[in-house]
């Protein structure tokens, strides 16, 4: 980095708003996108249509063709959202841990995937929510 390089002005004003509006654009876009995508197929997809719109729901059971959609929230909550959240606080570990173990519960009661191979997925969200909770009680004590 070049310190020696002042970020001020109208034209670093100006590209920090458009950074700011390309970083929100990519996550929720994409994800609106998506949906916008599923609801519009729904029906097609209930038939065993919709092939080209397999990669969002074809490693989940028929009845959750959209939970693509809710991984991506998660990821989006945990990856984008609880980042920023009172950074490097307690705080912040416990939103994540709380909203981690909801989803994992959420997710164990579903069981939305077809293959069993694939919900072996949620062994991964009991190693993240175990990851956090040691986080939070280590910043604890």
């Amino acid at each position: 980095a070049d310190y020696s390089i002042r970020c001020l002005g109208a034209q670093y004003d100006l590209l920090l708003a458009y950074a700011a509006v390309c970083v929100l654009v990519y996550p929720l876009g994409v994800n609106a996108m998506y949906v916008c995508l599923l609801v519009r197929h729904v029906s097609e997809i209930q038939r065993g249509g919709g092939k080209h719109l397999g990669f969002l729901f074809r490693s989940y059971k028929s009845h959750y063709f959209y939970w693509e959609i809710v991984e991506m929230f998660r990821r989006f909550m945990l990856v984008g959202v609880f980042v920023v959240v009172r950074q490097g606080s307690i705080e912040q570990l416990a939103y994540a841990t709380f909203f981690a173990l909801i989803y994992l519960t959420i997710q164990l009661q579903a069981s939305p995937f077809r293959l069993r191979s694939e919900r072996s997925f949620a062994l991964s969200n009991f190693s993240l929510v175990n990851t956090l909770a040691c986080g939070f009680y280590a910043g604890i004590h």
